[in-house]
């Protein structure tokens, strides 16, 4: 269950923007009615749009057709900053194009931008899977193994934005190279990473940033159909890192060098039309000639498909961080409506209920997605 319903998976702005816009109006109006009345499917057996179908192709050294995909939101925003951590009015958030190809031996290559930021790059991986050990390395820029909530993609998550400990803390994009380890087939395994800390913008071979993610996802129930009655999802995060250049979310030392370590824990229950999720995540901050901060927070979800049209979801998003402006919990409410398996509308009422500013906010986004 996500917000946007798309069939396959895949904040400085530049004149890319009002060409994103005109896409997605004109691809909305040509898409919107192309799955009317149909029944949702599960991700991997839903077809591409007619436009991409015909497209199609396998190219040398490949061992299937390439895959192509699309987010396009436009997103408003109502009420303080500090509560929608944008300013109020309209903005084309996302023009992602993504491709994705799978080679002979394996190998495989994953490539997503975002044609509104100056520097477009969002990923560039390589990868060889080992499918007989359970075993995957992976390379490139790409995000680090650290948090359920961050290594959703934007165009499957639950609420417009992740939660506020997941934009404060999580190591986000880096440059640098990942092993997946199954122990357990999907029920346990272990992520390992070894990553610059600095993104795209700085290298310090002196200094990286270490990552170690143990999940699962476990079938729980008896079995109707063939399928789980539900399914249970878990993590187990760490990280440590010095740096000299890092980038930290909300009002954290930015750009920050230093010592940090991280620790975090989430969940999600799914069974039929309804899901519980929650994360939390410890962060110990040691700035170079300032004190030692403590950073937590945690969020909490759940979310009902009460049609194939509607989506109600809920959540409690709390941030602690000693005295900073952005120190605040946050109940939010949302109305998701999927108009179609690639166009859905969101509407989101966010109510601080703890911090200096008790006025709510509010976020709406229109997004196109295959």
């Amino acid at each position: 269950m996500r917000r946007r319903q798309r069939p396959v998976t895949c904040a400085d702005h530049s004149s890319g923007a009002r060409f994103a816009l005109l896409t997605l109006l004109l691809l909305a109006a040509s898409l919107a009615r192309a799955d009317e009345g149909a029944e949702p499917r599960p991700e991997e057996e839903s077809p591409q749009p007619e436009i991409l179908q015909v497209i199609e192709w396998t190219p040398p050294g490949h061992v299937a057709p390439l895959r192509y995909g699309l987010l396009l939101s436009l997103d408003g925003f109502v009420g303080p900053e500090d509560v929608t951590d944008s300013d109020p009015g309209l903005e084309v958030t996302e023009a992602r194009i993504s491709l994705l190809g799978k080679l002979e031996q394996g190998f495989g290559y994953f490539l997503q931008a975002n044609l509104v930021q100056s520097r477009p790059l969002l990923d560039l991986v390589i990868d060889w899977n080992h499918a007989p050990t359970g075993f995957k390395a992976s390379g490139g820029y790409f995000r680090t193994p650290f948090s359920a909530e961050l290594l959703i993609a934007a165009p499957n998550l639950d609420f417009i934005q992740r939660s506020q400990i997941v934009r404060a803390l999580a190591p986000g994009r880096q440059v640098g190279i990942q092993l997946d380890q199954q122990i357990v087939g999907d029920a346990f395994v272990a992520r390992a990473g070894a990553f610059n800390g600095n993104g795209l913008d700085t290298n310090d071979d002196n200094r990286f940033l270490y990552t170690l993610r143990f999940d699962g996802r476990i079938p729980v129930g008896h079995r109707s159909a063939g399928a789980p009655a539900a399914i249970f999802e878990y993590g187990l995060n760490g990280a440590y890192s010095k740096d000299d250049d890092a980038s930290l979310g909300l009002d954290l030392p930015n750009p920050f060098a230093g010592e940090r370590w991280l620790a975090g824990a989430d969940m999600r229950w799914t069974r039929g039309s309804i899901f519980v999720s929650a994360e939390a995540i410890y962060g110990s901050i040691d700035p170079n000639g300032i004190s030692r901060r403590d950073v937590y927070g945690y969020q909490a979800s759940i979310g009902w498909d009460v049609s194939r049209l509607v989506q109600l979801l809920a959540r409690y998003d709390g941030f602690h961080a000693g005295s900073l402006r952005s120190d605040r919990d946050l109940a939010i409410a949302s109305l998701v409506l999927n108009f179609t398996r690639i166009v859905s509308l969101q509407l989101e009422l966010v109510v601080p209920t703890r911090g200096e500013d008790p006025t709510p906010g509010g976020l709406a986004s229109l997004a196109l997605t295959f």
